[in-house]
Protein backbone atom coordinates (compact mmCIF):
# COMPACT_ATOMS: atom_id res chain seq x y z
CA UNK A 1 0.00 0.00 0.00
CA UNK A 2 2.80 2.53 0.67
CA UNK A 3 3.71 1.81 -3.02
CA UNK A 4 0.43 2.27 -4.04
CA UNK A 5 0.43 5.43 -2.25
CA UNK A 6 3.78 6.72 -3.18
CA UNK A 7 2.55 6.34 -7.14
CA UNK A 8 -0.20 8.41 -6.69
CA UNK A 9 1.02 10.92 -4.45
CA UNK A 10 3.36 11.24 -7.29
CA UNK A 11 1.08 11.72 -9.74
CA UNK A 12 -0.61 14.35 -8.23
CA UNK A 13 2.54 16.13 -6.63
CA UNK A 14 3.61 16.12 -10.67
CA UNK A 15 0.13 17.95 -11.65
CA UNK A 16 1.29 21.23 -9.27
CA UNK A 17 4.42 21.25 -11.40
CA UNK A 18 2.42 20.96 -14.56
CA UNK A 19 -0.40 19.86 -16.62
CA UNK A 20 1.48 16.38 -17.56
CA UNK A 21 -0.88 14.46 -18.76
CA UNK A 22 1.19 10.95 -19.80
CA UNK A 23 3.39 11.21 -16.64
CA UNK A 24 0.65 12.09 -14.42
CA UNK A 25 -1.80 8.84 -16.10
CA UNK A 26 0.71 6.33 -15.77
CA UNK A 27 1.91 6.61 -12.20
CA UNK A 28 -1.62 7.04 -11.43
CA UNK A 29 -2.43 3.70 -13.32
CA UNK A 30 0.89 2.12 -11.59
CA UNK A 31 -0.79 2.99 -8.08
CA UNK A 32 -4.77 1.85 -8.59
CA UNK A 33 -2.97 -0.99 -10.33
CA UNK A 34 -0.58 -1.88 -7.10
CA UNK A 35 -3.87 -0.80 -4.83
CA UNK A 36 -5.73 -3.53 -6.52
CA UNK A 37 -2.62 -6.10 -6.38
CA UNK A 38 -2.70 -6.07 -2.07
CA UNK A 39 -6.24 -7.66 -2.53
CA UNK A 40 -5.32 -10.99 -2.85
CA UNK A 41 -3.15 -11.12 -0.61
CA UNK A 42 -4.75 -8.95 2.19
CA UNK A 43 -7.52 -11.74 2.13
CA UNK A 44 -4.84 -14.39 2.64
CA UNK A 45 -3.71 -12.60 5.34
CA UNK A 46 -7.20 -12.71 6.48
CA UNK A 47 -7.69 -16.22 6.51
CA UNK A 48 -4.21 -17.26 8.20
CA UNK A 49 -4.88 -15.33 10.97
CA UNK A 50 -7.87 -17.22 12.21
CA UNK A 51 -8.80 -20.74 12.91
CA UNK A 52 -10.41 -22.75 9.84
CA UNK A 53 -13.80 -22.87 10.99
CA UNK A 54 -13.71 -19.07 10.88
CA UNK A 55 -12.71 -18.19 7.82
CA UNK A 56 -15.45 -17.21 6.27
CA UNK A 57 -16.40 -15.00 9.03
CA UNK A 58 -13.60 -13.61 8.89
CA UNK A 59 -13.67 -12.53 5.14
CA UNK A 60 -16.89 -10.82 5.77
CA UNK A 61 -16.23 -9.28 8.17
CA UNK A 62 -12.70 -7.65 6.38
CA UNK A 63 -15.01 -7.09 3.07
CA UNK A 64 -17.87 -5.21 5.81
CA UNK A 65 -15.27 -3.18 7.25
CA UNK A 66 -13.43 -2.25 3.88
CA UNK A 67 -16.53 -0.86 2.45
CA UNK A 68 -18.11 0.81 6.03
CA UNK A 69 -14.89 2.61 6.66
CA UNK A 70 -13.95 3.21 2.91
CA UNK A 71 -15.92 3.40 -0.17
CA UNK A 72 -19.37 4.02 1.42
CA UNK A 73 -18.29 7.22 3.59
CA UNK A 74 -15.41 8.41 1.21
CA UNK A 75 -17.63 10.08 -1.31
CA UNK A 76 -19.85 12.51 0.76
CA UNK A 77 -16.34 13.28 3.09
CA UNK A 78 -14.11 14.17 -0.35
CA UNK A 79 -17.36 15.84 -1.94
CA UNK A 80 -18.01 18.13 1.17
CA UNK A 81 -14.08 18.85 0.74
CA UNK A 82 -14.23 19.72 -3.00
CA UNK A 83 -17.27 21.65 -2.32
CA UNK A 84 -15.47 23.70 0.48
CA UNK A 85 -11.59 24.28 -1.30
CA UNK A 86 -13.13 24.28 -5.02
CA UNK A 87 -16.99 25.20 -5.68
CA UNK A 88 -17.18 26.24 -8.83
CA UNK A 89 -15.96 22.98 -9.75
CA UNK A 90 -18.33 21.10 -8.27
CA UNK A 91 -21.00 19.42 -10.86
CA UNK A 92 -21.05 21.23 -14.12
CA UNK A 93 -17.48 23.07 -13.79
CA UNK A 94 -17.94 27.00 -13.78
CA UNK A 95 -16.05 29.77 -15.68
CA UNK A 96 -13.87 30.35 -11.97
CA UNK A 97 -13.16 26.74 -12.30
CA UNK A 98 -12.02 26.36 -16.45
CA UNK A 99 -10.38 29.60 -16.68
CA UNK A 100 -10.14 32.14 -19.53
CA UNK A 101 -9.29 29.40 -22.02
CA UNK A 102 -10.06 25.75 -21.12
CA UNK A 103 -7.56 24.53 -24.02
CA UNK A 104 -4.59 26.13 -23.18
CA UNK A 105 -2.69 23.77 -20.88
CA UNK A 106 -0.04 27.04 -20.21
CA UNK A 107 -2.59 29.39 -18.14
CA UNK A 108 -1.86 28.99 -14.64
CA UNK A 109 -4.32 26.78 -12.38
CA UNK A 110 -7.20 28.90 -11.08
CA UNK A 111 -8.08 29.19 -7.36
CA UNK A 112 -10.53 26.44 -7.33
CA UNK A 113 -7.94 24.61 -9.68
CA UNK A 114 -5.79 24.61 -7.48
CA UNK A 115 -8.58 23.95 -4.27
CA UNK A 116 -9.51 20.76 -6.64
CA UNK A 117 -5.40 19.88 -6.64
CA UNK A 118 -5.11 19.88 -2.76
CA UNK A 119 -8.52 17.91 -2.25
CA UNK A 120 -6.33 15.37 -4.39
CA UNK A 121 -3.33 15.23 -2.77
CA UNK A 122 -5.74 15.10 1.05
CA UNK A 123 -7.71 12.00 -0.89
CA UNK A 124 -3.95 10.40 -1.82
CA UNK A 125 -2.13 11.53 1.28
CA UNK A 126 -4.74 9.26 3.44
CA UNK A 127 -3.94 5.99 1.77
CA UNK A 128 -0.64 6.39 3.47
CA UNK A 129 -2.75 5.71 6.43
CA UNK A 130 -3.00 2.19 5.72
CA UNK A 131 0.60 1.50 5.34
CA UNK A 132 0.74 2.67 9.11
CA UNK A 133 -2.14 0.26 10.31
CA UNK A 134 -0.15 -2.85 8.31
CA UNK A 135 2.91 -1.62 10.45
CA UNK A 136 0.93 -1.76 13.51
CA UNK A 137 -0.86 -4.90 12.82
CA UNK A 138 2.92 -6.43 11.81
CA UNK A 139 4.37 -5.49 15.07
CA UNK A 140 1.41 -6.83 17.38
CA UNK A 141 1.25 -10.07 15.06
CA UNK A 142 4.89 -10.28 15.75
CA UNK A 143 4.98 -10.22 19.34
CA UNK A 144 2.36 -12.29 19.64
CA UNK A 145 3.61 -15.30 17.25
CA UNK A 146 6.68 -14.83 19.27
CA UNK A 147 5.01 -15.69 22.83
CA UNK A 148 3.08 -18.46 20.65
CA UNK A 149 6.59 -19.89 19.87
CA UNK A 150 8.06 -19.38 23.17
CA UNK A 151 5.05 -21.24 25.06
CA UNK A 152 4.91 -24.07 22.31
CA UNK A 153 9.04 -24.80 22.44
CA UNK A 154 9.23 -24.01 26.05
CA UNK A 155 6.53 -26.73 26.34
CA UNK A 156 8.38 -29.15 23.99
CA UNK A 157 12.30 -28.62 25.29
CA UNK A 158 11.05 -29.39 28.86
CA UNK A 159 11.11 -33.28 28.31
CA UNK A 160 13.30 -33.38 25.16
CA UNK A 161 15.63 -31.01 23.40
CA UNK A 162 13.69 -28.80 19.78
CA UNK A 163 16.74 -29.04 17.13
CA UNK A 164 16.71 -25.84 14.04
CA UNK A 165 14.23 -23.95 15.49
CA UNK A 166 15.02 -20.23 15.03
CA UNK A 167 12.81 -18.21 15.13
CA UNK A 168 13.87 -14.48 13.88
CA UNK A 169 10.66 -12.53 15.11
CA UNK A 170 9.08 -12.85 11.20
CA UNK A 171 5.67 -14.07 11.91
CA UNK A 172 6.06 -15.88 8.50
CA UNK A 173 8.75 -17.85 9.98
CA UNK A 174 7.43 -18.95 13.01
CA UNK A 175 6.21 -22.41 11.44
CA UNK A 176 9.03 -24.17 11.17
CA UNK A 177 9.22 -24.03 15.07
CA UNK A 178 5.89 -24.59 15.99
CA UNK A 179 5.21 -27.71 13.53
CA UNK A 180 8.37 -29.00 14.92
CA UNK A 181 7.62 -29.09 18.46
CA UNK A 182 3.64 -30.47 18.28
CA UNK A 183 5.69 -33.25 15.84
CA UNK A 184 7.90 -34.11 19.06
CA UNK A 185 5.06 -33.78 21.01
CA UNK A 186 2.80 -36.37 19.48
CA UNK A 187 6.08 -38.92 19.08
CA UNK A 188 6.44 -38.16 23.03
CA UNK A 189 2.70 -38.83 23.44
CA UNK A 190 1.53 -40.96 20.60
CA UNK A 191 -1.00 -39.14 19.78
CA UNK A 192 -1.82 -35.38 17.57
CA UNK A 193 -1.22 -32.53 19.55
CA UNK A 194 -4.11 -30.07 20.00
CA UNK A 195 -3.55 -26.88 18.28
CA UNK A 196 -2.47 -24.03 21.27
CA UNK A 197 -5.14 -20.97 21.05
CA UNK A 198 -3.18 -17.29 20.81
Amino acid sequence: MAVASAFIVGSVLLLYVGRYRLPVLTLLVLGIATTYATASGISRVAMLLVPVPMRAFALALLTLNIHLWGDVPSPPVIGAIGGAWAPSCMGTPQPACLGANPEDEDQPYTHDQLGLLNVLLVAALYMFTSAIYWAVAYVLLALRTRKLVERTVGESTATAPLHACTFSGHPGRAAPCINGARHQRQQQHGGPEAEPSG
